[in-house]
């Protein structure tokens, strides 16, 4: 093909990525990333000579991260001087991107992309854009899917790079593979940069391109590039169905409160395993900051596996400063209360309302408790006191003011249940060989007046279940690691 025929077909290829995902609207006011390099200064000159066809104006972006000494400002200058020629409005953002790396402990590779991407989205949101358009190429899915599968992504990782986000980002360039970008530059006369970490190996993906990749088309598949990228395409494809199946269900599914997400564990284990994971993650998206995107394979799994479980009980992290808890019937999505409740006349170390029919988590004994009201009339085994060590029940009627769960504090008196009188707490721990290093770590459950259970161990003689009793109030915990304290 001559490069007068290759420049018609290359651009025809951009437009027909542009209109097959509807990438811009007439009007709209497009920021395009550019490094200096081949992608991007293809994307500028691509965009450029097809942007009075779209209706589109143009902006340029240049983000120095100040790694490579004078030659990320020598990139920086390329630029800028660039845009000038073509008349392309340019703005230049410099960020520290060693410094944020070390700062928040990241590889300087995640710390660029971060900062590279809050500069785009600020700039964007300052000058008022509609779009940022972004230079990945056919090759960079192709890297992204292997990366995926090497990891051992599902569908969602997969699909690679979308060619359209929600965020605004678009890639029109994402059907292009990277030959085709150098040759387009060559035939057009135009220069660009090449950024030397791109030959580093410490870097995976540049280990997948340089090494792995080759070696794949070499002795495996020759069309190994466009096979990842179709697995691109058919993954978003599959991943974008069962998403919405699982939207769709989740809508029906979760009890959305302002502090927590409750999802009932039969109509959980109903649903197909694959569209139940994913009601997962979007009930877990809802606790935790970074939304769905904080939440990991594994603590999908691990939500499922508590979901699984035939004990009725547990709780998991499951990062982002949530944790999930198992409450028979249920499992509740909830941030951690890193910070104890002040309450009137409780003046312990920490100290945490249970409310009937409520769930807390009490990080500082990494328990969880919940309880459940009864309405119905005693049963047999609420009277024997013959229960499980993680399990007790109260006559709600007797329970004097909120029921609190803290810590010991000096002077805690205790009334066991089967005994005479009231000890101090300490003497009760002692006569029952605990040792002081652990006392500290059991929480107590306690309302206005009384100790009520030291959990884990013996409940007290107060509010106890009896033939009278018309409300009960069964209060559970769980630990979350190792074993209770019984």
């Amino acid at each position: 093909m001559d490069d007068t025929r290759f420049v018609f077909s290359f651009l025809k290829n951009i437009k027909r990525t542009i209109e097959l995902h509807k990438l811009f609207k007439a009007g709209e006011r497009v920021l395009v990333g550019v490094s200096g390099g081949a992608d991007s200064v293809c994307l500028l000159h691509a965009l450029h000579r097809l942007a009075s066809e779209y209706g589109i104006t143009l902006f340029a972006v240049h983000v120095n991260h100040c790694l490579r000494a004078g030659q990320s400002d020598a990139d920086q200058d390329f630029t800028a001087a660039l845009c000038a020629r073509l008349g392309v409005p340019f703005f230049a953002k410099r960020v520290s991107v060693a410094e944020h790396a070390a700062a928040i402990k990241q590889s300087v590779e995640a710390a660029a992309h971060h900062l590279r991407y809050d500069a785009f989205f600020s700039l964007a949101k300052d000058m008022h854009l509609d779009k940022i358009a972004i230079a990945h190429n056919k090759n960079d899915n192709a890297e992204t899917v292997l990366a995926a599968m090497l990891r051992g992504s599902g569908t969602r990782g997969r699909s690679g790079l979308a060619p359209k986000r929600p965020d605004g980002i678009v890639r029109p360039l994402i059907e292009i593979p990277r030959a085709d970008i150098e040759r387009f530059l060559a035939v057009i006369g135009e220069t660009y940069v090449t950024d030397c970490t791109n030959s580093q190996m410490c870097c995976t993906r540049n280990k997948l391109r340089a090494e792995l990749i080759p070696h794949l088309a070499e002795h495996y598949n020759p069309n190994i590039v466009d096979t990842l990228a179709r697995t691109a395409v058919l993954s978003a494809a599959d991943e974008d169905y069962m998403d919405t199946i699982a939207r769709q269900a989740a809508q029906g599914l979760l009890g959305i409160n302002d502090d927590d997400v409750t999802l009932s564990v039969s109509e959980l284990l109903s649903l197909h395993r694959a569209i139940a994971a994913r009601v997962v993650r979007i009930a877990a998206g809802q606790v935790i900051p970074g939304g769905e995107r904080g939440v990991s394979f594994d603590a999908v799994a691990r939500c499922m596996r508590l979901a699984c479980s035939v004990c009725g009980g547990g709780a998991e992290d499951i990062g982002g400063g949530a944790v999930v808890v198992r409450e028979h019937r249920l499992v509740r999505f909830m941030p951690k209360q890193s910070k104890p409740l002040s309450q009137d006349g409780c003046k312990s170390d920490y100290c945490y309302v249970l409310e009937p029919d409520g769930t807390v988590f009490v990080p500082e004994a990494d328990v969880v408790f919940s309880a459940e009201l009864r309405k119905s009339a005693p049963q047999k085994d609420f009277l024997d006191h013959k229960k499980e060590k993680d399990t007790e029940s109260f006559d709600y009627n007797l329970i004097k003011g909120k029921i609190y769960i803290r810590n010991r504090k000096p002077g805690d008196l205790f009334s066991p249940y089967g005994n005479r009188g009231t000890k101090k707490l300490g003497d009760y721990f002692t006569d029952t060989k605990v040792t002081p290093s652990q006392r500290d770590s059991i929480p107590l459950v306690c309302d206005d007046d009384h100790i009520l259970w030291a959990a884990g161990y013996r409940r007290s003689a107060h509010a106890c279940v009896n033939e009278t009793t018309e409300q009960i109030l069964t209060i559970r915990f769980s630990v979350k690691r190792g074993d209770n304290h019984a």
